[in-house]
Parts: structure tokens; sequence; C-alpha cells
């Protein structure tokens, strides 16, 4: 039998907040909602927060950039 996961998909969920103390709240409350509801959560970032603090929070992180035309996944 399958397993099921309940999933969120977050695209870019800093772009309106200013200042590292509000980005680093809401990452604090992503992981927070993530734990306690038990759920996966995919975020997209733009990295308005240091992709340190995000890899500190993170599972798992995939870094995607574009280098002559080709997709790269790091």
């Amino acid at each position: 039998m399958a397993s099921t996961y309940n999933t969120i998909i977050l695209d870019e969920p800093f772009k309106h907040l200013k200042g590292h103390d509000a980005n680093q709240r809401v990452l604090d409350m992503v992981n927070e909602v993530s734990k306690k509801l038990n759920i996966q959560i995919i975020m997209i970032s733009d990295e308005r927060i240091p992709k340190e603090d995000i890899i500190a929070s993170a599972d798992k992180v995939f870094e995607i950039s574009i280098k002559d035309g080709k997709t790269i996944v790091k």
C-alpha cells in the first residue's frame, strides 16, 4: 500500500518581507508548521534571507540555475 504525504508548496513566501528578522521569523514559522502538522513543505526562494539560514532549517536544498541555456541543479 502506498503512503500518502500532505505537501504545501510555497512560492517565494518572503517576497514582501523586509529585514532579516522578519524573514527569519517566517522561516521559523514554516518549520514549526511542518513539524506540528507533519507535512512536507516545498519552498521556492529567491534568497531574501541568507542561503545559510535556509540550509540550516531545511532537510534538503536544491539550488537551480541556468548557464549557457542549460538548467543546473546542485
